[in-house]
């Protein structure tokens, strides 16, 4: 009697774990629209190691190579899925990535602009079939996945993609989207990640064409960077929109041209008091739709080198520049910082556009500052005694039109 009860609690218990079981959430390629379908296939670039995905066309009931030429490339048809998974039953640490520079991506190509690709699914999958595991432990493991597409005429929409990893690796998301043809209604991945890696989301979404979007406020939530974690990440991308940049404490070139070319009309806090080399470096190059800055927007009182490099660059429409408070400067600290920025109306600090409190300069601190900078109701103070050898600065009032105030 106690045998046919325990095998009856038993078969209960697996009859109820299966029907509780989840499916998998596999990467999948859904095609939508009247066209005629899109073809699918991983490009190969440089000498990445063996692939290791399979796909299904038939719901997940069978399982194939994924194709790794365009010769034998599947035609995705309009109106149907398929799902890509890693071949190995164990997890797995890389689909074949070496470096940013040899590496597996999805080519997605149709030649009709009424089909769009809309990407879901767990990225996991590629290294996880069961979809579990939140670690990433390959340098560049998902690089270039999705770059590129420029023969994609539909265009490819982020659907309900996840990126659940919160253990990241070293260029593990880089320029995954790079180049990436999207369609205007799509969105973001959510990051979870709180600690970062070294070039982790480096141009992740550099010129990302046609999406024209807000990025969520709390978008990037870390507060633990690492060296060019955010490195180029929206440069040339055209969202309109920044998220809260929460971190205090910084890491070289951790922000460097991270919007650059973007239409930002408001600049993020950035409420970090210590600075790293490069930090900020080109961090808002050649924004157009920035008209102001805050003249609080920049507290730090010591330089650290680079840190300020080419930060407002050729944003031609500002016409109130922050105050820069620092005493303590570093090489090049200033480099290029408000080089090629036209504005015709300024009268900040009673007539002084700006106030350099700095006694001592150093190498290229001030070098090409305000090269091609024209503001005609606005006065530069300084307060350093000597010029130096030359190499402080550097052509920083070529063609530089206003008044000067120094030794």
């Amino acid at each position: 009697m106690k045998k046919k009860l325990l095998s009856l609690l038993t078969a209960l218990l697996f009859f109820s774990s299966a029907m509780w079981a989840t499916d998998p959430d596999y990467l999948s390629f859904t095609v939508t629209g009247s066209g005629t379908g899109t073809k699918f296939y991983m490009k190969k670039t440089g000498t990445p190691g063996a692939l290791k995905l399979e796909y299904s066309k038939d719901n997940k009931a069978t399982w194939q190579d994924v194709p790794n030429v365009s010769t034998s490339a599947y035609t995705i048809a309009s109106g149907t899925t398929i799902y890509v998974r890693t071949k190995s039953a164990t997890l797995e640490t890389s689909v074949g990535y070496k470096d940013a520079s040899n590496y597996w991506a999805f080519n997605l190509t149709n030649s009709s602009a009424n089909d769009t690709v809309v990407i879901s699914g767990n990225i996991m999958s590629l290294l996880d079939q069961n979809c579990q595991s939140t670690t990433l432990t390959e340098d560049y493991v998902f690089c270039n996945l999705f770059a590129g597409n420029s023969g994609n005429k539909g265009g490819a929409k982020i659907g309900d993609l996840k990126l659940p990893a919160t253990t990241l690796s070293k260029g593990c998301y880089q320029k995954m989207f790079n180049s990436f043809r999207a369609v205007r209604s799509g969105g973001l991945p959510a990051l979870p990640a709180t600690t970062l890696a070294e070039d982790c989301y480096r141009e992740m979404f550099r010129s990302v064409l046609n999406l024209k979007i807000a990025i969520p406020a709390n978008y990037l939530p870390a507060q633990s960077l690492a060296k060019g974690c955010y490195r180029d990440m929206f440069t040339g991308s055209g969202f309109t929109s920044a998220p809260t940049l929460p971190a205090t404490e910084l890491a070289e070139s951790c922000y460097r041209g991270m919007f650059a070319n973007a239409d930002l009309t408001e600049l993020p806090a950035l409420p970090a008091t210590e600075l790293a080399p490069y930090c900020y470096d080109s961090m808002f190059f050649n924004i157009k739709t920035i008209t102001s800055i805050p003249k609080d927007y920049l507290p730090a009182m010591v330089m650290k080198e680079g840190c300020y490099r080419q930060m407002f660059k050729n944003c031609f429409k500002v016409t109130q520049l922050p105050n820069l408070p620092a005493t303590t400067l570093a090489k090049d600290c200033y480099n290029m910082m408000f080089a090629s920025v036209f504005s015709s109306n300024n009268v900040a600090f009673g007539g002084i556009l700006i106030d350099l409190p700095a006694t001592e300069l150093v190498e290229g601190c001030y070098s090409q500052m305000f090269t091609s900078t024209v503001f005609l109701a606005g006065s530069i103070s300084v307060h350093f005694t000597s010029w130096g050898d030359g190499s402080y600065t550097t052509e920083w009032l070529s063609s530089y039109y206003g008044k000067f105030y120094g030794p």
